[in-house]
């Protein structure tokens, strides 16, 4: 059984700690709010997001979780779902999406967070 606590998880009695968090503004400056080991986040696009990490972790093999806020002014119906882009993580950095459920497509969210552990 996995425990969380709040900067950490224990499973089979290993504590086991994230390796990269930031909240961030993804609304147009990608500026980052707080953070652990993020160097930069790096905005693609409308929605589309690169988080970059100040040091490398072991490997790509990463759990990881995408979180956003949004008004509703700008989800379009259905709300939004962010998720993982196309490519897997890599040991620097991890580029996510912020997308809509509905036909608007991708957008920027006013509030964007990011964990990984390893």
């Amino acid at each position: 059984m996995a425990i969380l606590t709040s900067d950490s998880v224990t499973s089979g009695g290993n504590a086991i700690t994230a390796r990269i968090w930031v909240n961030f503004n993804g609304r147009n400056s990608s500026a980052i709010r707080t953070h652990f080991n993020c160097s930069s986040v790096t905005r693609n696009g409308t929605g589309d997001y690169t988080v970059n990490y100040s040091s490398a972790v072991a490997d790509s093999n990463q759990c990881f979780f995408v979180s956003g806020i949004e008004d509703n002014a700008n989800s379009g119906p259905g709300g939004a779902v962010p998720n993982a882009r196309r490519n897997y993580p890599s040991s620097s950095s991890q580029r996510i999406v912020f997308q809509g459920l509905g036909p608007g497509g991708m957008f920027d969210a006013d509030i964007m967070t990011y964990v990984a552990f390893r």
